[in-house]
C-alpha cells in the first residue's frame, strides 16, 4: 500500500493571499500558489506549528486554496491567521474524483455542509470538459449555505436545500437529489456527512446511477503508513478518500 515516492513530499509555507468570509464559521484561504497537479476530491495535509497537523480538501488548484470549517484546535488555529501570513501544507495526497466527457455528459453534484468544497474545484473541472453540472447545496439552514456564487458560474442548475426551509428546497440532500430524478444523470458525486452518502448511496443503487463518494476518516500521516484512516480492508488516504458507491456500501462501517 505504501508508496516510498509520497514519503518524500515535503512539507510546502506559502503566503494567504486572501481570506473569504463564507459564514460566521467557515473561511476559505486563498494562497499564493498553486498545484498543478492536484485534482477534485484529492486533499493536503495542512500543519499549523505547535498545534497539529490536519487534512483539508482541496478547493482550487490555481490558486491553491482551503475552505476550513472552525470545527477544533487546528481550524481555530488557521482561523486567526491574516492576509500575509504563513501557511505550510503537504500534498497533494489521494486519489480525485473520476470524470470524463467521454464517459459522462450530465452529472450530478450533491454537497452538504462545507462537503461542498471539492465539489465546487469538480464543477470547474467539468464545465472545461464541457459536461452539464446540476448541483445541490444542502445544509441545516440559510445561514450555513457556502460557494453557492461559485457554483452558479459552473452548473447549469444550482439547488439549494436546507432542513428547515429557510432557503430553496425544504428537506435534505438525498430528498433534494431524489426529486431531481437521480437515473437522468450519468453519475452522481457527493461529499458531506457520512450518513447523508449512505442513504444517497442506496438511492442511486435504486435508480440504477453510478455515484463517488469521498469518504472521511481520521488521518495522521496522509500517506498510508499509520492505519489511522482504515475502513474495512482500504486506507481513505490511499485507496480513496474517493470510492464508489457500490464500493463505500460493501464496507460494513459505512454509514455508522
Amino acid at each position: 500500500m505504501f508508496n516510498p515516492d509520497e514519503s518524500t513530499v515535503p512539507m510546502q509555507t506559502t503566503t494567504i493571499k486572501r481570506i473569504i468570509e463564507e459564514n460566521y464559521r467557515i473561511k476559505t484561504f486563498e494562497l499564493d500558489t498553486s498545484l498543478s497537479c492536484s485534482k477534485p476530491g484529492q486533499f493536503a495535509m495542512v500543519w499549523v506549528p505547535r498545534v497539529g497537523e490536519r487534512p483539508m480538501s482541496i478547493g482550487s488548484g490555481a490558486p491553491l486554496s482551503f475552505t476550513v470549517a472552525k470545527v477544533g484546535p487546528v481550524s481555530e488555529a488557521l482561523h486567526k491567521l491574516k492576509k500575509g501570513d504563513l501557511f505550510s501544507f503537504r500534498g497533494p495526497f489521494g486519489n480525485g474524483f473520476n470524470f470524463s466527457s467521454k464517459t459522462y455528459k450530465k452529472i450530478l453534484l450533491v454537497g452538504g455542509g462545507y462537503g461542498v468544497v471539492p465539489l465546487s474545484f469538480l464543477a470547474e473541472e467539468a464545465k472545461k470538459k464541457k459536461i452539464s453540472v446540476t448541483a445541490i447545496i444542502a445544509a441545516r439552514s440559510a445561514e450555513e449555505i457556502i460557494l453557492e456564487k461559485q457554483l452558479k458560474k459552473s452548473c447549469s442548475k444550482v439547488i439549494i436545500a436546507t432542513d428547515d426551509g429557510s432557503k430553496g428546497f425544504k428537506g435534505n440532500a438525498v430528498q433534494a437529489a431524489k426529486a431531481e430524478n437521480l437515473s437522468s444523470f450519468d453519475c452522481v458525486f457527493a461529499c458531506g456527512p457520512e450518513k447523508m452518502m449512505y442513504y444517497l448511496a442506496l438511492a442511486c443503487r435504486e435508480a440504477e446511477v453510478p455515484c463517488q463518494l469521498s469518504l472521511e476518516r481520521q488521518m495522521k500521516c496522509g500517506m498510508g503508513i499509520c492505519g489511522s484512516c482504515a475502513i474495512g480492508s482500504k486506507l481513505v488516504c490511499k485507496d480513496g478518500p474517493i470510492f464508489s458507491g457500490e464500493d463505500a456500501l460493501g464496507m460494513k462501517e459505512f454509514g455508522k
